[in-house]
Order: C-alpha cells, then structure tokens, then sequence
C-alpha cells in the first residue's frame, strides 16, 4: 500500500472530508434527536413551569377564594398555555430536523467531491511511483 504524500493539497483534502464527515456525524445525530422530539415530546408538567399555572395576581382576592366561574377559566387558561408549550415544542423539533437535513445535504457532496480527489490523487502518486 502506498502512503499518501503529505503536501498542502493532500493535507487540505484530508482535513475538509474530516471536517464534513464530522458535520454529518453532528448533523445526523441531531436529526435523529429532533425526530424522537416530535414522536415522543417533552411532556409538560406545571413544576417545569411554574408560571404558566400559578393563580392570578387579584389585589384583596386570595386565590383559594377564586370562584367556581374564575378557577373555571383558570383551567381554561392552564390548558391552553400546555398546549401552546406542546405546539412550541413540535414547531422548535420540526426546526431543527429541517436544518440537520440540510447540514447533512450540504456536507455529503462536499465530502464525496473531496474523497474524490484524494483517491484520484493517491491513484496518480502511485501510478508516478510505479
């Protein structure tokens, strides 16, 4: 086997396929943990965020005196700021699936162009040794 020159071209070529074959590494891993976070999302619980479902600020008004009406859209309100986080969640997911994809789109090529021309250069240095 024939060990590659190391000349500034070679070094060049060998360090722009590690850098791409590392984003697509990044890339997919990525993809793959935004893809289980639209499958199984992050589920919501009121102590992850304590201010989506505290009671109301009411100057004079407790809120363990809140009528059945008031704590009637609290529940309401509580409910549709868990669906917003969910929806949020999805959207944030979607987002970054979308941008691994194409952190992966753009690196394979540049990657396969540039193993090309290391191969084509260790082909030519051995057929200049041979």
């Amino acid at each position: 086997m024939l060990k590659p020159s190391w000349t500034v071209r070679n070094i060049y070529l060998y360090l722009v396929c590690f850098t791409t074959l590392i984003m697509m590494v990044v890339g997919t891993v990525q993809a793959f943990d935004a893809a289980y976070g639209l499958v199984f999302p992050a589920p919501v619980r009121p102590e992850m965020f304590p201010e989506m479902f505290k009671e109301p600020y009411q100057p004079g008004k407790e809120a363990a005196n809140l009528t059945p009406e008031e704590k009637a859209k609290e529940e309401v309100r509580a409910k549709a700021n868990q669906e917003f986080q969910i929806k949020q969640n999805r959207y944030f997911a979607t987002k970054r699936l979308f941008e691994n994809g194409v952190l992966i789109l753009v690196a394979l090529p540049l990657y396969l162009y540039h193993w090309r021309l290391v191969k084509k250069s260790v082909e030519e240095e051995k057929q200049m040794k041979e």
